[in-house]
């Protein structure tokens, strides 16, 4: 995904939290924001897009993030998976 390959990590972080906000309330972002996630190589884009994932508040997001904790074995990346669903599940 092109946002993942440009800018600077700041950059990234501010778009994509606010595509997961947008998210909540538009299907069209939300599903860009499953497609950024699946696509994010790095870690810390990785890291970001769940963050972003979980801001959406999207009920959906549940299975694919628990899809991926049980294909994840860094204590990092399951910790901001585990957060997103916390989020997921307050909202």
């Amino acid at each position: 995904m092109k946002i993942l390959k440009t800018g600077e990590y700041e950059e990234k972080k501010l778009t994509l939290l606010a595509m997961g906000r947008a998210a909540a309330g538009s299907d069209a972002v939300y599903n860009q924001l499953v497609q950024i996630l699946q696509a994010a190589e790095q870690k810390e884009d990785r890291l970001l897009a769940i963050e972003a994932v979980g801001l959406s508040g999207k009920s959906a997001a549940l299975s694919q993030l628990e899809f991926m904790i049980e294909r994840n074995s860094d204590p990092q990346v399951e910790e901001a998976i585990r957060k997103a669903i916390r989020t997921i599940r307050n909202s």
